[in-house]
């Protein structure tokens, strides 16, 4: 049986044989970019849940980085964006032979507009973009299973405050629900009969 994580699926379905490699890829010595993430999103939940912001800053986050104000700025930012909703929200979803785990950093489902939306915090420097972004996809997928909603929108999007993009520091892609059925059908095929092939890309290919 396949297991992954959403984070991961991205590198699983550009390049399957990418799973045969775990125990040749160096260890990953430099965990700056990590937890500063870590950080970074922790903050979001307790802003999130009503935490003031002057009460957080030049504290300690969970994992013992320290909140700055430059942090709490670019969080400020992108929890300001969100709807009401929930944050770190379950998305694991399985099929024949395979298990995807997930945990979205932020969903809201509006049933009334029948539209769904999924927020990704990219608290990094690399650029991400939400178009056929494997990773919100499959919370998309999995969202919908667990709740057996059919929404006819899906909003999928990429919160993204420190580095520069042409298009801003929030960028969205929206699709139906028959085009995610489309991404269904190709997880399934993949996984459940991956092949041995290397395909290098620049952007799966940066962690691994």
């Amino acid at each position: 049986m396949i297991i992954t994580d959403a984070t991961n699926l991205p590198r699983l379905m550009n390049c399957n044989g990418s799973r045969l490699m775990a125990a040749a890829l160096p260890p990953d010595t430099d965990q700056t970019a990590r937890d500063e993430g870590n950080a970074a999103h922790w903050m979001a939940q307790q802003i999130f849940d009503g935490a003031s912001v002057e009460s957080l800053v030049n504290t300690k986050a969970f994992n013992g980085l320290t909140l700055t104000e430059e942090m709490a700025e670019h969080v400020v930012s992108y929890v300001s964006a969100l709807d009401c909703g929930a944050m770190e929200v379950p998305t694991t979803h399985t099929g024949t032979g395979w298990q995807i785990n997930g945990r979205a950093d932020h969903i809201v489902d509006n049933t009334t507009l029948r539209t769904l939306t999924i927020d990704e915090f990219k608290y990094g420097w690399r650029i991400v973009e939400p178009e056929n972004n494997w990773t919100l996809i499959s919370h998309a997928v999995g969202y919908c299973k667990i709740h057996n909603f059919r929404p006819d929108r899906i909003v999928l999007r990429i919160h993204q405050p420190r580095p520069h993009h042409p298009k801003g520091k929030l960028r969205e892609w929206v699709i139906s629900y028959e085009q995610l059925m489309v991404f269904v059908a190709q997880i399934e095929a993949t996984l459940s009969d991956p092949s041995d092939m290397l395909v290098t890309g620049i952007e799966w290919c940066a962690k691994c």
